[in-house]
């Protein structure tokens, strides 16, 4: 449902005229609103806790907290 919903939206975003940098920034706007749109109304938030899956260990617990404090992907 969510890839045909959003794929039908795009395809109506008139691109036929973009020979000007107003179309195009409304085209470009368009899609971000459909996009954003799409992204609240099909995702979901997940709480992680030590109990999320089966092979969840101390380690995992230790590397999700330094994650949380300084959120860099690397941790």
């Amino acid at each position: 449902m969510f890839v045909t919903e959003l794929t039908n939206a795009l395809e109506n975003i008139n691109m036929i005229d973009i020979s000007s940098i107003e179309s195009l920034e409304k085209t470009v706007q368009e899609y971000t609103r459909i996009s954003n749109s799409s992204w609240y109304k099909f995702s979901k938030n997940i709480d992680i806790t030590k109990h999320f899956k089966a092979w969840w260990n101390d380690k995992c617990g230790i590397k999700l907290n330094t994650y949380c404090s300084f959120k860099l992907p690397e941790n």
